[in-house]
């Protein structure tokens, strides 16, 4: 069975990680299933495409977004390789194979990985999310054969909105199960934390949904019961200067670190005395499952698919979103808690072996392609 994995754009987000991942099940031995990416890419769009040359990836170069060049091409390439199934991701996906489809004349089934809600990437799109969520609602319930969403938080979703249930299977993310090694003391220093830190850490976007503001304003509590905690933010965004100046309102701008966008994210980890996720809403959050191989104590709001991956009080902490005093509260506990700390910690990394290593994510994936062809 042949699978063309089709991309729309490539970035160091974590639609392009997954589908660079798919190419892996090329590697399991003893099922008949093959998988080739394709990406159709703006050469304007500051795309770094070195891992697609790293595998071999079918590129479809385009000018800008007026440059509708690649639909012909794109068909050329399906026709060319004749796959079994063309498998799609994020909300771009579908609409690809779509427009392709019209211009062919013909029905090429597709089917999908869902990765949560699109999310505009510059404020000017986001008076277009309730419309770009429709469609993609409506051509999953509608034109696509199957979904693979990445937790069952995201497969209710789904199927409350009307997306038939034989349709979407929940299948976790999962990530390469050996921690990254790195010296905590070498990264310390270059955060600017001593060994005798508490350092709380948090990875994501700064973007609203990402709620790093409510664990700003959890850390006056938090410095008040443990003055040698610090925070690091690693992550750029819309909010940036907006969570610095909170910073300097509330007083705690010596206790706070912006970091910045780092490639290195999971060597960073062995820096951190625990990993926080305050986010509004989430799907299956990548840092959380790191932070969990990592074996970190956790805390994160409950929302979306974090429940799924930690447990509260045996593999982590989950609080209430928007609550910057149960944030504190935990944090607290954890700091002042040493056997706490070490229970969620190893509890969290027996979890992360269990469930969500990337060898259970890929076999999970191949099998359920199989079955979308059978």
């Amino acid at each position: 069975m042949h699978v063309l994995s089709l991309l729309w754009g490539f970035s160091l987000g974590g639609i392009s990680k997954y589908a660079l991942g798919l190419q892996d099940i090329n590697k399991i031995e003893g099922i008949d299933l093959t998988v080739e990416t394709a990406c159709i890419y703006g050469e304007s769009w500051g795309c770094d495409i070195t891992d697609l040359f790293r595998i071999d990836a079918h590129l479809i170069p385009i000018r800008n977004r007026a440059d509708f060049s690649w639909v012909q091409r794109t068909n050329e390439l399906i026709d060319k390789l004749n796959p079994d199934l063309i498998l799609v991701h994020g909300f771009n996906g579908p609409v690809v194979v779509e427009i392709c489809n019209l211009r062919a004349g013909r029905w090429r089934d597709y089917v999908a990985t869902y990765h949560g809600l699109y999310s505009a990437p510059k404020p000017s799109r986001k008076l277009m999310v309730p419309l770009f969520n429709y469609i993609q609602e409506w051509l999953y319930r509608r034109r696509t054969k199957a979904i693979l969403s990445v937790c069952e938080h995201s497969r209710i979703y789904l199927l409350e909105k009307g997306v038939p249930p034989e349709k979407v299977t929940a299948i976790h993310n999962g990530i390469a199960p050996d921690a990254i090694s790195g010296n905590s003391s070498e990264l310390r220093s270059e955060l600017g934390f001593s060994e005798t830190d508490f350092v709380v850490g948090v990875a994501s976007r700064l973007d609203p949904v990402k709620g790093v503001k409510y664990l700003i304003d959890a850390f006056p509590s938090v410095i008040s019961a443990v003055p040698s905690a610090k925070l690091v933010i690693f992550g750029t965004g819309v909010c940036e200067s907006q969570l610095a100046s909170q910073c300097n309102q509330l007083k705690v701008s010596h206790a706070i670190h912006f970091a910045g966008y780092r490639e290195n994210i999971p060597e960073f980890m062995n820096a951190l005395d625990l990993f926080a996720l305050p986010s509004l809403a989430e799907f299956h959050s990548i840092g959380l499952l790191e932070a969990m191989r990592a074996k970190l104590p956790i805390v994160a709001t409950d929302v979306g698919g974090n429940p799924e991956s930690i447990v509260d009080g045996i593999s982590g902490r989950i609080v209430p979103p928007k609550d910057p005093e149960a944030l504190a509260s935990a944090i607290i506990d954890c700091a002042l808690d040493r056997d706490l700390r070490e229970s969620l910690a190893k509890n969290a990394r027996l979890r992360f072996e269990e469930e969500f290593t990337f060898d259970k994510h890929l076999h999970r994936t191949a099998d359920w392609l199989l079955r979308c062809v059978d």
